[in-house]
């Protein structure tokens, strides 16, 4: 008869640990390299400046961090009182052309007045004019090819049924052209769709900044706040529209003239104000002007105040880590806001392919 010892039946414990942890690790290395990416993503970037006149180094900025598409701001729509209806204001003036390997698209942005103000009758109208505009001016970029349109427009309850009217229109206007149409949405817009309604478009873009009122003298940061951010991710898993994306890669000053919003200063930072004899700095992003002065061709008077709202690559990767886990769809275009010299100077490749890498 064999017995076993103590000291055999360790050895074979052990050994049967260690080829457990042999099989672990060969697992968990397997399963690591056959990974596959949760997202298919295309890389964007906004344009919205009133000419568009892409600079060397802005064109090789977009070669090198692989830039699929350019969401290129047309016009606006904004209501005139004079002529008593809409019209376009701030046409986009085309001095660049013939863009190769990035695809254009187009945007629009109505004002909320707008579409309060215009009648239910006139709407098929105004659909069939912006439409229209949109086409003609894509000539003027050798691009008369274009696959996807996008309007822009923060509508709100009471201006919701005739928007939406205004979608349904240049839907059908698109699907006739085989063009997609997609439509800005506002993360307060998804928390509460049953309520602000969902827009019929093909695709929603989310605007994942901007997430508290500017005018508030008391608001830290206006363009991004984490913390006010996780606040409205809810019912990501119940919206019926596929959304892409726009980060936040831009910093403004925000100017208080007796604590009223009276401007905002784009591309100021905190270095900008630091070293400037006319202001003191009263806290971390707080200004004081001591004087009369002007800046970045702004008038500004004595004790007005700058807030600062500045966003960084860090800063753009952490808004990408929060809100990636609450994107759905499978494929989605990751942009940011927007194409500028502060953009290139601050977002180098690594950057661009850090924040994209996050939903892979």
């Amino acid at each position: 008869m064999c017995f076993t010892t103590p000291r055999q039946l360790l050895s074979g414990v052990i050994l049967s640990l260690n080829n457990l942890k042999i099989i672990v690790i060969t697992l968990l290395i397997f399963s690591g390299c056959s990974k596959e990416s949760s997202h298919k993503i295309s890389r964007g970037i906004y344009y919205w400046e009133t000419n568009f006149n892409l600079s060397q180094s802005e064109k090789q900025w977009l070669n090198n961090n692989n830039i699929n598409k350019i969401y290129l701001r047309f016009f606006d729509v904004d209501w005139n009182p004079v002529l008593k209806g809409p019209a376009p204001i701030g046409s986009l003036r085309f001095l660049t052309k013939n863009i190769s390997n990035i695809e254009i698209i187009p945007v629009v942005f109505i004002t909320n007045k707008t579409i309060l103000n215009i009648q239910d009758s006139l709407i098929k109208s105004l659909a069939g004019k912006i439409f229209k505009r949109i086409q003609d001016e894509s000539f003027a970029l050798n691009t008369a090819n274009i696959k996807a349109i996008q309007i822009d427009c923060d509508w709100t309850l009471s201006t919701k049924s005739k928007y939406f009217a205004l979608l349904n229109d240049l839907k059908a206007l698109c699907r006739n052209a085989k063009i997609s149409l997609s439509a800005t949405i506002r993360l307060h817009q998804i928390k509460y769709y049953k309520i602000t309604g969902v827009p019929p478009a093909d695709r929603g873009t989310l605007m994942f900044y901007n997430m508290t009122p500017v005018s508030n003298i008391n608001t830290t940061n206006s363009i991004f706040n984490p913390d006010i951010a996780k606040k409205y991710l809810k019912n990501f898993d119940k919206y019926p529209l596929k959304l892409d994306l726009i980060l936040p890669a831009f910093s403004w000053g925000v100017l208080f003239h007796n604590n009223k919003i009276s401007g905002l200063i784009n591309d100021l930072n905190i270095n900008s104000l630091k070293d400037n004899k006319y202001f003191i700095q009263k806290n971390n992003t707080i200004f004081k002007a001591t004087r009369d002065n002007i800046l970045n061709h702004y008038r500004i008077h004595k004790n007005d105040i700058i807030r600062i709202e500045e966003i960084t690559p860090k800063t753009t990767k952490l808004a990408a880590k929060i809100i990636e886990p609450y994107i759905r769809n499978d494929s989605l275009v990751v942009s940011l806001y927007y194409l500028n010299k502060k953009v290139i100077k601050n977002y180098d490749k690594k950057d661009v392919e850090d924040i994209t890498d996050i939903f892979d």
